[in-house]
């Protein structure tokens, strides 16, 4: 088998199928599609179902919800292509994805980026690596996603890569920064093999408090990679404050989740106003100022007018 297609999938009803049929209608007799179903509870099982009926390369799992990098290593493990992609339920494959079995079949690596536009000047795995964190990226494109990337799949399992299931945000940047470090090969094509759908945002969403030992345990492994990266004090300094202002920011914005302001003042109070070179526009300054003075009704009344906007803007499809 050349190539496994990995998809998560949390009560994906609304969009499955469509991803599906995107690998499909290219589909070759050496493609696998494996679909790890996190215990959805709507109709998602039975379409995958139909689906597997009339499609031999379709492979199903049922589990039990433990999250999409429970979903993702679970994959990892029961796949049996050579390489690996990953593909999110709500996305799907463009017309021309099916081109990378060629790729895949004229050289061997660890790590391919595919993209629409030239990658090769930035293989480079300092420029890699800040890319990943969100650092010094002009191209517009998703370093830091798993989804547009073809991985060797021996690769991973030989250096026990994988992603971090107690990690809420910031997984994936982990994930393949651990392969970045370690790749021995790493190249690009200009090819674009996947569209991404950007949907609304559901003003229904909910805080999770397990954020904040996720954000803590992210950071402390962050840290940890950049150790043994070859990066600059310099360098490795500007990552920490970058990844700590955005980590705030994250943090404010999500309690903006919280129906009730009463309940949303208390997680504020459990945030630290950071301040970082990073702080460089007036909305992120205006924040920190009525942090720093205790206005989070002020900010309660931001974030919920932001989502509000959000949430009426028409669904978009990026093609990567």
């Amino acid at each position: 088998m050349d190539l496994s297609i990995i998809i998560p999938v949390y009560n994906g009803e609304k969009y499955i199928e469509n991803c599906i049929y995107s690998i499909i209608n290219k589909i070759k007799d050496n493609v696998e599609i494996i679909v790890v179903n996190d215990g959805s509870t709507d109709s998602t099982i039975t379409i995958l179902k139909r689906l597997s009926k009339k499609n031999k390369m379709l492979k199903i799992f049922n589990n039990k919800n433990k999250g999409v990098s429970f979903s993702r290593n679970f994959g990892i493990k029961n796949a049996s292509g050579k390489y690996l992609i990953f593909l999110d339920a709500d996305d799907f494959l463009s017309d021309d994805w099916s081109k990378i079995l060629d790729v895949i079949s004229k050289e061997e690596f660890d790590y391919l980026l595919c993209s629409n536009i030239d990658l090769s000047k930035s293989l480079d795995k300092s420029s890699l690596i800040l890319h990943t964190v969100g650092l010094n990226n002009n191209t517009g494109y998703y370093f830091s996603t798993p989804w547009s990337k073809v991985y060797r799949r021996n690769f991973l399992l030989e250096n026990n890569i994988c992603f971090s299931e107690d990690i809420i945000n910031g997984e994936d940047e982990l994930f393949n920064i651990k392969v970045i470090l370690i790749a021995s090969k790493i190249r690009s094509e200009k090819l674009s093999i996947y569209n991404y759908r950007i949907s609304k945002v559901s003003l229904t969403k909910s805080f999770n408090e397990k954020i904040y030992k996720s954000d803590y345990k992210f950071k402390e492994e962050l840290k940890k990679l950049l150790e043994i990266s070859d990066l600059t004090d310099d360098k490795k300094n500007d990552i920490i404050d970058f990844i700590e202002f955005n980590s705030y920011k994250m943090l404010i914005n999500r309690i903006s989740y919280v129906s009730k302001y009463a309940t949303a003042k208390k997680l504020y109070l459990k945030v630290k106003v950071y301040n970082s070179k990073y702080c460089d526009n007036m909305l992120d300054k205006f924040i920190q100022y009525l942090h720093k003075n205790k206005f989070y009704f002020c900010i309660f009344l931001i974030y919920k007018f932001k989502n509000l906007i959000r949430s009426l803007k028409k669904e978009q499809i990026i093609k990567i």
